[in-house]
């Protein structure tokens, strides 16, 4: 089938060729002469093809504009935009249709940017790492809280595949491989398009702090019967064996005594420290400096060797509280090396909106990272088990996280705190 042009330019012809005979009959019977007829009929011929050809430059030319505005749009260019030509017609109607259309698809593009942004403004507000994978599965974008499972910014893994993220994807079902990651992170993941591309969109929670919520409200429950049981049961006890050891005659039932009331006070005080590790704590957070916390917890411990690299000046912690579970961390990681020549690195590091604070050693690490926050669990001849329990007490009441890990040089201990005060959190 010939296109538009040809077919105007066949109807043109035909109509030009009707015009030209019957001018050339009319001039005929008018009586002109050869000559003159075929010089006249030249003179309309060549009329009718510049007017032709003029009116064909014309369409051409709406339909090239209209074509070049139509690209525009596909391209998403709105800053390209076609003036109207025509004031009235239906040439005048198409373009301003067609510029129209353009406006339309522009208010609209500007609202759903708009909208997107706001959006990821909101997702990098979010405390859960929020990440994003294109077609092929790589990084294409994530939230600040990406930091809460890689420690480092999104930024610097942006591309990177499944298996560097530590991700598998099977049936639409996504896990995390590491076996760490996945006892304390859930996975929850939804595709979208955008500009048709195929995305999915992966939320991780954290399981382990609805655990750990959990597993608080039992053990308080527990401790409180517990104590509760226990005192009523020691203090007769105790009161009745200093009114009989003022009674004895005998000192050894005297020193018998004596020594049941020593052990009914030991046995109070230690259900009263424990009670403690889980009671909930009046902290006064406010902006402190933590060189003199760091240079404060190494004086209390003048033979041990300590390594200090303090770049995050500043954070948000009660001073107190902060100093006690430093120092419980510390005499743990003394208490349990088992050669000498071992050396303490204590650390502070700006993360995002957080404080990284890290006692690491180059001891033997932990025993059992199942069991340190269990309670009464200790591997220390002398430990009660309730010096790291009571530190993730008051970590947790500041806002902040405790995590324990063994690496390859040692034990770590990690203390993430925020820089600014939550105003909703007490």
């Amino acid at each position: 089938m010939a296109n538009f042009e040809q077919r105007q330019a066949r109807y043109i012809g035909l109509l030009s060729l009707g015009i030209l005979i019957l001018l050339m009959i009319s001039l005929w019977q008018l009586g002109l002469s050869p000559v003159w007829l075929v010089v006249s009929c030249l003179l309309f011929a060549v009329v009718l093809l510049l007017g032709y050809r003029r009116q064909k430059i014309q369409l051409i030319q709406v339909f090239s504009r209209a074509n070049w505005q139509l690209e525009a749009i596909f391209a998403e260019d709105f800053n390209q935009q076609i003036k109207a030509q025509y004031e009235s017609g239906e040439v005048a109607l198409f373009e301003q249709q067609l510029i129209a259309l353009s406006e339309h698809l522009h208010h609209h593009k500007s609202r759903y940017n708009s909208q997107i942004f706001v959006i990821y403004q909101l997702i990098d507000k979010l405390d859960m790492p929020v990440m994003v994978f294109d077609q092929a599965h790589s990084l294409s974008y994530s939230n600040n809280a990406f930091e809460h499972l890689y420690r480092q910014p999104w930024q610097t893994m942006k591309g990177v595949s499944l298996d560097t993220l530590q991700l598998t994807c099977k049936n639409d079902l996504w896990q995390f491989t590491n076996r760490n990651l996945a006892r304390h992170w859930q996975l929850h993941s939804s595709e979208f398009k955008e500009r048709e591309g195929q995305y999915v969109l992966l939320i991780a929670s954290n399981i382990r702090q609805r655990l750990r919520e959990s597993e608080l409200q039992a053990w308080q429950q527990l401790i409180r019967v517990i104590s509760h049981e226990i005192n009523n049961s020691l203090t007769p006890v105790s009161s009745l064996a200093q009114s009989l050891s003022g009674k004895m005659t005998v000192h050894r039932d005297t020193q018998a005594l004596h020594v049941i009331k020593q052990r009914c006070e030991h046995l109070q005080s230690f259900v009263g420290r424990y009670a403690k590790a889980s009671e909930h704590l009046e902290v006064s957070p406010s902006v402190i400096a933590l060189q003199p916390v760091f240079d404060h917890v190494v004086q209390l411990f003048p033979e041990q060797r300590f390594k200090l690299d303090c770049r995050a000046s500043r954070c948000m912690a009660d001073q107190q509280l902060l100093q006690q579970v430093l120092i419980n961390v510390c005499k743990n990681a003394i208490e349990s090396q088992q050669q000498p020549d071992i050396y303490i690195l204590l650390s502070s590091a700006y993360s995002q909106e957080k404080v990284v604070i890290s006692v690491c050693d180059n001891g033997a690490g932990f025993a059992n990272l199942d069991n340190v926050f269990t309670p009464f669990y200790t591997t220390k001849h002398t430990g009660q088990g309730i010096g790291l329990t009571l530190s993730r007490n008051i970590i947790e009441q500041l806002n902040g996280e405790l995590l324990l890990e063994n690496t390859a040089q040692g034990a770590q201990v990690t203390i993430i705190l925020p820089t600014l005060v939550d105003n909703n959190s007490h």
